[in-house]
């Protein structure tokens, strides 16, 4: 059992501990790429989250993870299935009611640990510190919290070798592996959707949620093959 996770712990440890800091791991539920899971970005803020409350419990700090939240701000994806959408006015409702409860409890520090690009915490956090001024809020995007270039040649920013090595490392179960066929697919599916966009204004500008992160790590061969169909235009 860790008793500084809290859908792990039990009454009797709750009623016998200080809690001075909350930790709210917040990710998504989407496709990342052909080869990881869909919970990726939860999977890797609540394990970052839990890890860093084990460690600065070590030194007194007093900190319980509450259950994490799978839904993110997709509003520019709704055309993948199953890539689950919530809006910030429901985010920002949701940690309304956590904070009543941290606040109803005494708990004054409260960090969010963020896992998915399209959550924007900031003005939510503003608002909200507002309504409970006595509860010190923050949020962390774990991915830049170092620079992901001092160990990845093209580290990404949704799919690519950062978010497919940390879940290598932690859940290599969840990781498929991406085959030379599976990476012709997505460079020719992303090079059809966006060649027209690059080769006729008029269908950039009539172009609706487009997604380019979503061809994940061969993002530098679609560079190229619309490069490559650029050039053929021209001739």
């Amino acid at each position: 059992m860790k008793t500084h996770i809290l859908q792990e712990t039990n009454w009797e440890s709750v009623k016998n501990s200080l809690y001075n800091v909350a930790i709210l791991p917040w990710g998504a539920t989407e496709a990342h790429n052909l080869h990881l899971a869909y919970g990726t970005d939860t999977i890797l803020a609540e394990k970052i989250a839990a890890d860093a409350a084990e460690i600065a419990n070590r030194e007194g700090a007093g900190a319980i993870v509450l259950p994490s939240i799978a839904y993110g701000v997709n509003s520019g994806q709704m055309e993948i299935p199953l890539c689950m959408h919530m809006n910030p006015t429901t985010q920002l409702s949701i940690l309304r009611d956590i904070l009543y409860v941290l606040d109803n409890h005494e708990i004054r520090r409260f960090i969010i640990i963020n896992g998915h690009g399209g959550n924007a915490f900031q003005p939510i956090i503003r608002e909200l510190s507002l309504e409970f001024p006595d509860i010190l809020m923050s949020y962390v995007n774990w991915w830049t919290v170092e620079k992901a270039d001092k160990y990845f040649g093209e580290p990404g920013d949704h799919a690519g070798e950062l978010e497919t090595s940390a879940m290598m490392h932690i859940r290599p179960e969840l990781v498929a592996p991406l085959g030379l066929e599976a990476a012709e697919e997505v460079l020719q599916r992303a090079v059809a959707l966006v060649a027209p966009l690059v080769l006729h204004p008029q269908a950039q500008r009539e172009a609706r949620g487009l997604d380019l992160a979503q061809v994940g790590t061969v993002g530098q061969r679609v560079q190229q093959g619309i490069a490559d169909l650029t050039a053929e235009d021209d001739e």
